[in-house]
């Protein structure tokens, strides 16, 4: 596990070297390689991808913003943000989770 997760969030959110994938809504279908849709909790969805190489090794890193099955209809529903690290194997390992960096579905700021 990382130490320090204020710097993968300064990282995120100022490094040049991301690629973001497209923002899907709850009900959009994505195929996802088993190695990164295992980490999907159930219950959850995949909103958004950004892929990169966050610890400069030489391997790529994804991050996941998930967002809970209905929850327009759920008051104040989490939307955690996953850190996987890329290993040698191709395979990820879950570095890090964080399920209050990213708003809620109701809870307005930029999002909304």
């Amino acid at each position: 596990m990382l130490k320090q997760p204020s710097i993968i969030l300064f990282l995120l959110l100022f490094s040049c070297q991301f690629s973001f994938g497209r923002q899907c809504s709850i009900g959009d279908t994505i195929i996802l390689p088993q190695k990164i849709s295992k980490f999907i909790p159930k219950g959850y969805a995949l909103i958004d991808t950004a892929m990169g190489n966050l610890n400069f090794d030489k391997y790529q890193d994804i991050i996941l913003v998930l967002g809970t099955v209905g929850e327009d209809t759920t008051f104040e529903a989490r939307r955690p943000l996953l850190l996987l690290l890329g290993r040698a194997d191709k395979t990820f390992t879950l570095a890090a989770r964080n399920d209050n960096v990213v708003y809620c579905y109701q809870c307005g700021g930029g999002f909304w």
